[in-house]
């Protein structure tokens, strides 16, 4: 996870020489996308080094998943909001 992590980070924000098989970030869009799901890994991570309950570390693998589709354009923002609000019951 953490090698996936350091990839991610290296490729994404350019940090080693380009090469025509490396992947170049050019929208802040998904930058914020793909910083959104690696702090979501990293939460994922310190949950499982705390020994927090097993829904607490897939919550934050949910949301690292949400920032990876809504970067490749499998849902939108709005759908992730309409998700969380469906689940809410508000008072009449």
């Amino acid at each position: 996870m953490i090698d996936l992590i350091n990839r991610l980070k290296s490729v994404g924000l350019c940090e080693n020489i380009y090469m025509e098989k490396d992947i170049l970030v050019s929208s802040i869009r998904h930058v914020n996308c793909l910083r959104n799901a690696k702090e979501n890994l990293q939460k994922a991570i310190n949950t499982l080094k705390s020994k927090l309950s097993a829904e607490f570390v897939a919550s934050d693998i949910r949301a690292a998943e949400n920032a990876l589709l809504e970067l490749i354009g499998e849902i939108a923002p709005d759908d992730i909001l309409n998700d969380i609000f469906s689940k809410f019951c508000i008072g009449k």
